[in-house]
Parts: structure tokens; C-alpha cells; sequence
């Protein structure tokens, strides 16, 4: 959990995109942040009602009764309270199976990306990474994401930092349909804000030598 907050909250505006961040340091650094949909994990539902609430800060969250969270927010008080000294309880031993399995990769891009081609560019070197995968398993998606995250400080017409969509397709692994399909999402949804961050997910899977007879 804090390796996914020094990727969020600094190895992207750093010059060298590497973050970091330890028990020793998180106090310091993480407790005064007021903007609470900016920690992973929070969503502007959660920071709303927590801040209705009083609770303002990390830090505001790190000194709040534990009980009390727990029983406004139910089991998800204990991980918020959790998530506020730095602590993930998350048994890396156990073996989870997905419901939907997919394939996604999400990258944050060397410098913002202001001109469409170089986004373009960018959304197509991302899908490779993960169409490759697709085809290594020998399989076909039938659904696909594209997530588009603004560069620091930037948002959309609509006020958003960010922005996903997907859609459902005819299954396919052939690379180009794939990448023609997310760059059609791109193109509609995009408003000219500068991008940095750029994730793809694959989904429905099925085998690739595997076809659908049509009942007509």
C-alpha cells in the first residue's frame, strides 16, 4: 500500500519517477494532505461523508476512534483507519482467483503528452505490452478499457483529473482491431487535456481457437 502511494503521490512528478516513502517518514508526509481522493483507495463519496464528518486530513482520519469508523463506515472504517498509519493488511499468501480475469498494464508516460500523436502513440505502445500478453495465452478479449489520467493539475471540461470507458466488442486477439478500438475511445472522449498516465485492461477472455457460431 505505500508503494502504491509514493507511485501516486510522487515517482509521478518527480524527475527521476521514483518515490519513496517508510514508517519512519509517512507521518511527515502523508497525515497533512487535506485532499483525501488523492490517497489510493479513497473515493469522493468516502471523503465527502468524511469530511462531513470533521475529519479533513490524514492525520484528521489517523486520530479518529477506530471504533467510531467502524461503525459509521462498517468493515471499511478499519482499513480507512488502517490505510491512515501506512498499514495493509493484505495476506500476499493467499492465493486469490479472479471472477473476471483480464489482462491490463498502466504506465505513466516520461513527460506530458499535449499533442494528439504523441498520445496516440502512447495509448498504442501501452495496448502492445498488453495485447502481447493476450496472445502469449492464447486468447481473444471481448471487452476493453482505455483509462486516461491528466497531467498534474490539469483537468477535463467536465473538471476531471481522469477518465475511463469501456466497451464490449466482438471477441478478438487480432492486435490492430484491438488498437483501433482504443483509439476510437480516445478520440471520443478526449478534449485536448494534457495526459501522463495511460492504462488498458483486457477482459472477457476466451480462447483464441475457440469461434462463436452465429444462431442465424
Amino acid at each position: 500500500m505505500q508503494a502504491k502511494l509514493a507511485l501516486d503521490l510522487f515517482a509521478k512528478h518527480a524527475p527521476n519517477f521514483q518515490g519513496r516513502l517508510s514508517y519512519h517518514d509517512f507521518a511527515a508526509r502523508i497525515w497533512p494532505r487535506h485532499d483525501l481522493t488523492n490517497i489510493w483507495s479513497i473515493g469522493k463519496k468516502t471523503a465527502a461523508k468524511l469530511n462531513l464528518l470533521g475529519i479533513n486530513s490524514v492525520g484528521d482520519l489517523a486520530h479518529t476512534d477506530p471504533h467510531w469508523l467502524k461503525h459509521e463506515f462498517g468493515v471499511a472504517g478499519t482499513h480507512l483507519y488502517a490505510l491512515a498509519w501506512g498499514i495493509d493488511r493484505t495476506d500476499l499468501s493467499v492465493r486469490l482467483t479472479p471472477k473476471n480475469p483480464s489482462w491490463s498494464s498502466s504506465q505513466v508516460m516520461p513527460k506530458d503528452l499535449s499533442r494528439q500523436k504523441d498520445i496516440e502513440q502512447g495509448i498504442i505502445k501501452v495496448a502492445n505490452d498488453v495485447i502481447d500478453r493476450l496472445s502469449r495465452h492464447h486468447q481473444k478479449a471481448g471487452r476493453i478499457r482505455l483509462g486516461i489520467g491528466y497531467a498534474n493539475g490539469v483537468t477535463d471540461k467536465n473538471g476531471r483529473t481522469s477518465y475511463s470507458h469501456e466497451i464490449t466488442i466482438e471477441p478478438t486477439a487480432e492486435r490492430k482491431l484491438l488498437t483501433d478500438h482504443l483509439l476510437g475511445i480516445f478520440h471520443q472522449a478526449w478534449s485536448g487535456a494534457a495526459v501522463r498516465n495511460i492504462s488498458i485492461a483486457l477482459s472477457r477472455l476466451s480462447d483464441a481457437n475457440t469461434q462463436q457460431i452465429s444462431l442465424f
